[in-house]
């Protein structure tokens, strides 16, 4: 039995993402991404998911993170932000 929980993460108006970072990994043959873990320039979120899987990470360089994006079905295939000068 899969079990999903959800968690809603506020972030406050003087908060920037300044890294968002995780694992992707194989379940059930499928690639998807198994951790997720987002840093401010206040706090670190997470680690969500599980602990297996290859590392990644996406330090936001330039800009500020406006949105996201990403495609799932009963997992979590991709992510994306959208990013503001």
């Amino acid at each position: 039995m899969h079990v999903c929980v959800f968690d809603q993460i506020d972030i406050a108006d003087n908060e920037e993402i300044i890294k968002i970072s995780g694992k992707v990994g194989t379940f059930e043959n499928k690639t998807l991404i198994t951790q997720l873990t987002l840093m401010t320039n206040k706090h670190t979120y997470g680690p969500y998911g599980t602990n297996g899987g290859t590392d990644f990470s996406f330090p936001i360089a330039k800009g500020k993170v406006i949105g996201f994006f990403g495609r799932y079905g009963a997992y979590l295939d991709a992510i994306g932000v959208v990013l503001s000068p």
